[in-house]
Formats: structure tokens, C-alpha cells, sequence
């Protein structure tokens, strides 16, 4: 958040967001502005613990992400992960496009807002 690492083609500003249950880190998720693979915003982490997976919870968290970067006047965001990591159903649910085994990519974050509403 300081600046003081910078992802790959990161550029300011960057959102962190915590969600808490009763005081307890449930699950975060962090996003920035960028200039890679032709998208202008990328997921940088999300995660839920697994007690508080398929309650809504990852996908509250995308749905800030994304109303921050459309505020912010971007329209399209990328997610990397590992190609064998089973948690990338979860952004095919929400309309990623796997552009890559190891990326999803979103070019229409009003329309990625609506499946998350």
C-alpha cells in the first residue's frame, strides 16, 4: 500500500480490503490499477478462509473491487494463478475468460458487476 513493493506493471493507486466476523479476519482481497496483458486493472490477491467459503463472501469482495475500479473509470481487470489451483472456478463463475491456464481476464466490469449483484 506504501509503495514501497510494486506488482508487475502495478501502478498506484491500490485497494486492500479486510472482511472480519466478530474481530476475526475472515478473508481479504487486494486490487490495482495496471497496464498488463491489455487490461487496465488487476486482481491482485482474493481469499476467503476456507470456513467462510460459499457464503458470499469472495464474491462481496470482488463486487468492492470492482465498484472502486469502476469509480475509478476502469473498465477491465486480470487475475493470475497457479493453473492447477481449483480455485479459479470461482472467477469462470463470475464470466473470466480464461485467456491463459494460469489468468482470467474480465473486459466488461459493468457486466462482471451485474453477475455479482
Amino acid at each position: 500500500m506504501n509503495g514501497t513493493h510494486t506488482p508487475n506493471h502495478g501502478k498506484p493507486p491500490r485497494l486492500v480490503y479486510a472482511a472480519f466476523e466478530e474481530g476475526r479476519l475472515i478473508g481479504n482481497m487486494a486490487c490495482h490499477h495496471c497496464d498488463k496483458q491489455g487490461c487496465q486493472a488487476e486482481l491482485q490477491s482474493i481469499h476467503v478462509y476456507p470456513e467462510y467459503q460459499c457464503k458470499g463472501i469472495g464474491a462481496h469482495l470482488l463486487l468492492i473491487a470492482v465498484d472502486w475500479l469502476l469509480q475509478e473509470g476502469i473498465g477491465s481487470m486480470l487475475v493470475g494463478f497457479d493453473e492447477h489451483n481449483p480455485y479459479q472456478r470461482f472467477y469462470l463463475k463470475y464470466g473470466g475468460i480464461k485467456a491463459a491456464p494460469y489468468r482470467c481476464e474480465w473486459h466488461d466490469l459493468e457486466n462482471l458487476r451485474s453477475k455479482l449483484i
